[in-house]
């Protein structure tokens, strides 16, 4: 027949369920997952017992059915879901929440209509038992799994527990969750320091500071920072003298890991230069989603007899990429 007769959006004609899911495919960007960094997100109950809550939220799910490429399903769930857990047996056990749609119109799927066809449901969280433990591993693994069951359905968590447990609990539950389309912010400090900034001891900031807007989407920061040119001055004219201290990056009041410099095999007679850096994916606090921080350059000396410190020859630069992920 070729063309579907009626293409989005004719005016008076009727528009196939095929178009739409091309829709939902076309503005899922032709991927898969949850919308928000907090939708349908699983936890324990309140008073931890034989299941687990599904937090409210949205989803694009791909159409895996037989001659149904570029399709995709939308839902929402719009009131907390509850999912039964039973407990494990004599052994371990790994278990996988979903989101399922189960369309009765794919032949291939193997579900049955509704009571009322017109108003389904269509759309579940499932429960599936005793997957095994690679299946729950990472996000990846989960969605590979789905993927080699011909599944329409996305993730959500794993549930891991040792034998005879009857409760689960928020350490028995990995995160599966990934949003389809997230949102990326990239930006890219630099400074040159017309002063000179050293580190003597404790944490101090170098190279000044960055005032940035955090997108109120924001659930994750990649904070990389390269420092070129930093000065090792040896203190005594009696011998080459050694350096030992971190750099770090903060935002707000969150951290990187600290990156260790050691100017021990510097064996200068006077002066030399070098380059440091350091960097993290963060999480960031909700608190500071939506707001303005501050960020920063920092560095210690921990031990040593040679001066380290940044001049106008120095140089720095900051990547920082906003992230919206799972949370």
């Amino acid at each position: 027949m070729g063309w579907d007769p009626v293409p989005w959006a004719v005016l008076g004609g009727y528009h196939s369920a095929e178009t739409l899911r091309l829709l939902a495919h076309m503005a899922g960007n032709q991927n898969e997952g949850i919308f928000g960094p907090g939708d349908l997100k699983v936890r324990q109950y309140d008073v931890p017992g034989a299941g687990v809550l599904v937090a409210t939220g949205a989803a694009v799910i791909l159409n895996r059915a037989t001659s149904m490429a570029d399709q995709s399903y939308a839902g929402r769930m719009p009131t907390e879901d509850n999912v039964a857990v039973a407990a494990t047996s004599g052994t371990a056990r790994s278990d996988m929440v979903i989101a399922r749609v189960e369309d009765p119109n794919m032949a291939d799927q193997g579900y049955s209509p509704p009571p009322n066809p017109t108003q389904g449901p269509y759309i579940f969280t499932r429960l599936l038992p005793n997957v095994g433990s690679a299946a729950v591993a990472t996000p990846k693994a989960a969605r590979a799994y789905l993927a080699s069951q011909n599944m329409n359905a996305i993730p959500l968590a794993g549930i891991t527990r040792g034998a005879s447990i009857g409760t689960v609990i928020n350490s028995n539950i990995t995160d599966l969750r990934a949003v389809a389309n997230p949102r990326q912010q990239p930006d890219l400090l630099t400074v040159n320091p017309g002063a000179v900034y050293s580190v003597t001891g404790a944490w101090a900031d170098w190279f000044g500071f960055w005032d940035v807007d955090v997108p109120a989407w924001a659930s994750r920061v990649i904070l990389s920072a390269r420092l070129h040119g930093v000065r090792i001055d040896r203190l005594s004219t009696t011998q080459n003298g050694t350096a030992y201290g971190q750099v770090r990056v903060a935002i707000g009041t969150s951290f990187t890991q600290g990156a260790a410099y050691d100017a021990d095999a510097i064996k200068e007679t006077t002066t030399a230069r070098l380059s440091l850096g350091a960097g993290e994916n963060l999480v960031l606090p909700v608190a500071m989603r939506g707001t303005t921080q501050r960020i920063r350059i920092q560095g210690t000396k921990l031990s040593g007899t040679k001066n380290i410190y940044v001049d106008a020859s120095s140089y720095a630069e900051v990547d920082v990429r906003f992230l919206e992920a799972a949370a």
